[in-house]
């Protein structure tokens, strides 16, 4: 889904099963890259015919927010613990 410029979020579907026989949830998954370096989850959403489009800019403004200092919000292991 382009978000205009240089900005692109993407959907992915994912499934589970809740527990309940023969009943099912699907999420959209949204997410970016980093670069070639890393997938970034942006946030999930109950499946909709349709991606709201307050979902969409809530994933643009943490795309937003993590591209401003990627540092910050990448987690790295600390050798020994």
């Amino acid at each position: 889904m382009n978000c205009g410029g240089r900005l692109r979020i993407t959907c992915a579907t994912a499934s589970t099963n809740c527990g309940l026989p023969f009943v099912g949830v699907q999420y959209r998954i949204l997410y970016f890259f980093h670069g070639n370096q890393a997938a970034v989850v942006s946030h999930g959403v109950i499946k909709e015919s349709k991606v709201p489009a307050a979902e969409i800019e809530r994933a643009i403004q943490r795309m937003k927010r993590f591209q401003s200092n990627p540092s910050r919000h990448t987690f790295i292991p600390v050798k020994g613990e």
